[in-house]
């Protein structure tokens, strides 16, 4: 944390810091010259993500967070924040303290950037909750989006599009090149990697292995990567349909010295319920991904393309996906393939430098004709 903080610093507020933005947020305070100032409290909503304990790199101010039930927050920040030179906010309206500095901020006319997703992968989002999100994006002086999308779907709104910036999410290739680079690749088992919560629907991948496993090749393992409060059942379930040999849980694991092994294990990921920044993570390290075709995906479903570095199958089908992981695991050399290609497309475009870049030309943008 940085010892003093002043009104010439930028400030990015955020719910938490989790591993995966550390590197980032880094990256940005070494680039911009009076610093980046990260405030961010203890955890989000659910309680997960959760931030880290230590964050090498970045000016952390560890603000409270105070969770009125489980719809709105209200974060504690320190007065300054009101007068510095830049304020980027989550673009979620959930959290009270970001509508009132918002305004606070705009009667002084100082800048504002909003961050995050356009429209809410949800479905059926209320119509006047997404002509809010639009009458607050015109208001601000300028968005950061995680996708090409994201910012579409805001310019077919009415928006300028040069107010609005698609910074990818993206994570630590370097720590992933350096990881992996210390593993021989023998590309066999099935990887799943995120929450154990209802939501990410790992019981339907194990009752899929349990369908496909006599026709897999020999010895190939179910690795799930993660914890949480569906870990019990899903050890039972693994035990009851005689499956515990086969079925490996590992817990959960941020370090990339730890997570490298198990990439180099794995010819393909799966993600039986909504994909993230596991994505990105899985084809960085050449890794091709099966994914559910009707789920709300993170803005990360971007970088998949079917054929190329990805599959579907159909949601909540167990058989489906049993019969496409047959299919798949007989196509050694093709899903080796697949994952090159995902490698490439993760080093062209997913790189933290890459992001940063554009959270830069957005400081620039908002900054420019004030000085």
């Amino acid at each position: 944390m940085a010892n003093r903080f002043s009104e010439t610093q930028t400030a990015i507020i955020q719910p938490c810091l989790p591993h995966y933005r550390v590197t980032f947020f880094a990256e940005l305070n070494r680039r911009v010259a009076d610093g980046v100032v990260v405030l961010a409290g203890p955890h989000s909503f659910g309680s997960s993500p959760r931030s880290v304990e230590q964050a090498p790199g970045v000016n952390w101010i560890r603000v409270e967070n105070i969770f009125l039930g489980n719809q709105l927050v209200i974060q504690k920040l320190p007065r300054w924040v009101v007068r510095a030179d830049i304020v980027v906010l989550s673009f979620d309206l959930r959290t009270i303290s970001n509508l009132y500095l918002f305004e606070r901020r705009k009667r002084l006319k100082l800048p504002v950037i909003l961050w995050g997703h356009g429209f809410s992968p949800r479905p059926n989002l209320p119509q006047w909750v997404r002509r809010l999100r639009v009458w607050w994006a015109h208001q601000a002086d300028a968005v950061i989006f995680y996708s090409d999308k994201g910012k579409q779907d805001f310019v077919s709104a009415g928006l300028p599009a040069d107010k609005l910036f698609v910074a990818r999410n993206s994570i630590d290739l370097e720590a992933i090149r350096r990881a992996a680079a210390k593993y021989s690749f023998e590309r066999r088992d099935i990887l799943f990697i995120g929450r154990l919560v209802p939501a990410k629907k790992a019981d339907v991948l194990i009752q899929a292995f349990k369908y496909a496993q006599s026709r897999l090749p020999t010895g190939t393992h179910l690795l799930i990567v993660g914890d949480g409060p569906e870990r019990t059942r899903l050890k039972a379930m693994a035990q009851e349909t005689q499956l515990a040999d086969a079925v490996e849980f590992v817990g959960e694991k941020t370090n990339e010295t730890e997570l490298a092994p198990l990439f180099a294990r794995s010819i393909v990921s799966v993600s039986p319920g909504p994909i993230g920044l596991a994505a990105i993570h899985s084809l960085a390290y050449g890794v091709p991904i099966l994914v559910s075709d009707n789920e709300p995906h993170g803005p990360e479903i971007e970088a998949l393309v079917p054929g190329k570095n990805s599959e579907y199958f159909p949601a909540n089908d167990s058989t489906a996906l049993a019969d496409r992981l047959v299919e798949l695991l007989t196509q050694h050399s093709r899903l080796i393939e697949m994952g090159l290609r995902g490698q490439s497309l993760v080093q062209s475009k997913y790189s933290v430098q890459n992001m940063a870049d554009v959270f830069l030309q957005a400081f620039d943008y908002v900054t420019r004709d004030r000085w």
